[in-house]
């Protein structure tokens, strides 16, 4: 039914819990969901303090409210699914992977930038409607379903290897891993600023491109390039284009 949490101590579940219309953590109060499974049926509101080291399934069947508020960890798995509506509020603290397998095609619309340490899957059939906010990916991209990209920014920043697979044109994307590379497993477009702060994008044998209105800022020797297959449209006229392309 509906759960309640208003204890300034912090509950801590044994098991893996199901509420199947509402979770509501009070001003002060300590949700901790430990390594386990909770499925959350109907919606959210966090005012206190929720923190997860497991999986936190959000399946509503109806239009809902998922409230992160201000203080929400998750060092394991949240995943966004079910078929029914959902609103998004508040600021996730830490999010370590994130799978968006909701089906209802008002998609999944963030409220603020998020911050993945690990991986953002985005499953066939669901959407994610980036907007105008930055989204930090510390490990892998896998997009087989659609992401509006808006004037959003996707900024790799991990420490390791990391892959791009992306079904849906990016606005601004970004390099940052100043220690390995991201390689292409999917033809990918960046409508908007591709920039380069550390490491290079390995495309094998896919294509990066822009269109003819797409910038590269910052791409040198000492902070990253294309090694592989860049593709740039390029308008009518007089016209001068710069491939940053290079091998390792």
């Amino acid at each position: 039914g509906y759960l309640n949490i208003n204890n300034t101590g912090g509950i801590y579940p044994s098991v893996g819990w199901t509420i199947l219309y509402a979770l509501t953590v009070g001003s002060g109060a300590i949700f901790d969901g430990g390594e386990l499974t909770h499925n959350i049926m109907g919606s959210m509101t966090n005012n206190g303090t929720i923190a997860s080291a497991g999986t936190l399934n959000f399946l509503p069947a109806t239009a809902k409210t998922i409230d992160f508020g201000s203080d929400f960890s998750s060092t394991g798995l949240v995943v966004l699914g079910g078929a029914g509506a959902i609103t998004l509020a508040g600021t996730p603290d830490t999010l370590q992977d994130v799978t968006i397998s909701n089906t209802n095609g008002a998609g999944i619309s963030p409220a603020s930038n998020w911050g993945i340490a690990n991986n953002l899957t985005v499953r066939g059939g669901s959407i994610l409607n980036a907007g105008s906010y930055n989204y930090w990916i510390g490990q892998n991209l896998l997009n087989n379903g659609t992401i509006n990209s808006g004037t959003s920014n996707f900024v790799f920043n991990g420490t390791t290897h990391q892959d791009i697979y992306n079904a849906s044109p990016f606005y601004d994307l970004t390099m940052d891993n100043s220690v390995v590379h991201a390689d292409l497993f999917s033809d990918v477009i960046v409508n908007g600023a591709l920039t380069f702060i550390a490491g290079n994008i390995e495309t094998q044998d896919f294509i990066l491109s822009q269109p003819s209105s797409g910038t590269v800022i910052g791409a040198a020797q000492n902070t990253g390039w294309v090694f592989g297959n860049l593709q740039k449209n390029i308008g009518t006229g007089n016209t001068s284009k710069t491939f940053e392309v290079g091998d390792t």
